[in-house]
């Protein structure tokens, strides 16, 4: 399948309700039992440029997408700024524009609400297993990354699929003849069961450690807020109980996957540390604080 015919199918998925469910608390999880996921499909657009800090304008008059505008430059001013500088550089094309790249053809896959880790491995990164299930053919296309979208283990859970990304380093912008933009498969904060384990199945196939189980708690504690304010004493409590405590942010994410892979128990504050769970050992238990 070429990707600038790329879809995926509505699917309807029916979920348990927590085993501990107490009575009266039925109203917070009912409306999550059953999700309907409505078919989604590439958009294919041309003549498009990509900045680094991750706007994107459209078409002719350089007029920008809504879908694609990040909210970092959500307020009017820096938006504005940044839109009429591209604008300028798309409808005057007396003026060259300052290092902006021409790439054929390109695949977007972070959108306007993209940040952070759990939103690549919740959001974005489920749109490279859909196509590698449904056999898309993306090695003829450049997969781009924003630099304000780039991180380590952006590239390195890639490399697992076996592909790169070309990262747009802030200040250039590369302008694309034609772009395949992959919308969101699921509301952000949900997820398409099919897709997770996909994902869960080739990282674990890169980098699960050995199967000897540990106990696993991920500390907030350089995250920039909801930070514990007593951890010393809840580490202790838990090292007690034979468990690691580990900054995940300090590792490389190979050994990230890798220690999370041998998890029996994995504990942690409500963030993004959480998102390990995908590779934990099948029957773990998550203890979320």
């Amino acid at each position: 399948m070429d990707v600038s015919s790329f879809s995926y199918p509505a699917s309807l998925v029916r979920r348990n309700p927590p085993a501990n469910l107490l009575p009266g608390d039925e109203m917070c999880f009912i409306h999550e039992l059953v999700r309907c996921f409505a078919a989604e499909s590439v958009l294919n657009l041309r003549d498009v440029v990509v900045s680094g800090d991750g706007l994107c304008v459209v078409g002719q008059w350089g007029l920008p997408s809504p879908a694609l505008v990040p909210p970092s430059l959500a307020t009017p001013l820096r938006q504005r700024i940044k839109v009429a500088a591209l604008v300028t550089r798309r409808v005057l094309r007396a003026v060259p524009a300052t290092r902006c790249e021409r790439v054929d053809r390109a695949i977007l896959l972070t959108d306007a609400y993209f940040d952070g880790f759990f939103h690549w491995f919740g959001d974005v990164l489920p749109k490279v297993e859909a196509l590698r299930q449904c056999l898309a053919d993306v090695h003829d296309h450049t997969i781009l990354m924003p630099a304000s979208r780039h991180a380590a283990y952006v590239s390195e859970s890639l490399a697992a699929f076996g592909l790169s990304c070309k990262v747009i380093p802030f200040g250039n912008a590369v302008l694309v003849e034609r772009l395949c933009f992959i919308p969101r498969l699921s509301p952000t904060g949900n997820y398409r069961p099919e897709l997770m384990r996909g994902i869960r199945a080739v990282m674990r196939e890169k980098f699960a450690g050995p199967e000897a189980g540990i106990r696993l708690y991920v500390s907030r504690k350089e995250a920039p807020k909801r930070r514990l304010l007593n951890e010393p004493a809840l580490e202790s409590m838990l090292a007690g109980h034979g468990f690691t405590c580990v900054c995940m942010e300090r590792l490389p994410f190979a050994e990230q996957v890798s220690l999370a892979s041998r998890c029996e128990v994995l504990t942690g504050l409500h963030g993004a540390g959480l998102t390990h769970m995908l590779w934990a050992r099948r029957n773990a238990l998550v203890l979320e604080i």
